[in-house]
Protein backbone atom coordinates (compact mmCIF):
# COMPACT_ATOMS: atom_id res chain seq x y z
CA UNK A 1 0.00 0.00 0.00
CA UNK A 2 1.36 3.41 -1.05
CA UNK A 3 1.64 6.60 1.65
CA UNK A 4 -1.30 8.47 1.83
CA UNK A 5 0.45 11.58 0.44
CA UNK A 6 1.42 9.86 -2.64
CA UNK A 7 -2.32 8.70 -3.27
CA UNK A 8 -3.24 12.33 -3.18
CA UNK A 9 -0.52 13.19 -5.54
CA UNK A 10 -1.48 10.98 -7.82
CA UNK A 11 -4.72 11.90 -7.70
CA UNK A 12 -4.22 15.67 -7.98
CA UNK A 13 -2.52 15.42 -11.07
CA UNK A 14 -4.75 13.08 -12.96
CA UNK A 15 -7.10 15.61 -11.55
CA UNK A 16 -5.36 18.67 -13.43
CA UNK A 17 -4.04 16.15 -16.54
CA UNK A 18 -7.83 15.45 -17.42
CA UNK A 19 -9.13 19.25 -16.75
CA UNK A 20 -6.40 21.21 -18.72
CA UNK A 21 -5.73 18.71 -21.49
CA UNK A 22 -9.36 17.47 -21.79
CA UNK A 23 -9.67 18.17 -25.61
CA UNK A 24 -6.45 16.54 -26.37
CA UNK A 25 -7.25 13.50 -24.79
CA UNK A 26 -8.66 9.96 -25.78
CA UNK A 27 -11.59 8.48 -24.26
CA UNK A 28 -9.42 5.32 -23.30
CA UNK A 29 -6.94 7.55 -21.67
CA UNK A 30 -9.86 9.55 -19.57
CA UNK A 31 -11.49 6.25 -18.51
CA UNK A 32 -8.09 5.30 -17.76
CA UNK A 33 -7.34 7.76 -15.37
CA UNK A 34 -10.76 7.76 -14.26
CA UNK A 35 -10.03 3.81 -12.72
CA UNK A 36 -7.00 5.36 -11.53
CA UNK A 37 -8.65 8.23 -9.69
CA UNK A 38 -11.14 5.82 -8.14
CA UNK A 39 -8.71 3.34 -7.10
CA UNK A 40 -6.73 6.07 -5.57
CA UNK A 41 -10.02 7.67 -3.27
CA UNK A 42 -10.80 3.82 -2.42
CA UNK A 43 -7.18 3.60 -0.67
CA UNK A 44 -7.95 6.92 1.23
CA UNK A 45 -11.03 6.35 2.50
CA UNK A 46 -11.72 2.64 3.23
CA UNK A 47 -10.34 2.83 6.43
CA UNK A 48 -13.15 5.72 7.10
CA UNK A 49 -15.88 3.53 6.27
Amino acid sequence: MRKKWMNYLVTTLLVFLIIFDFNNLSTITITCMAIAIAFNLYDLFKDKF
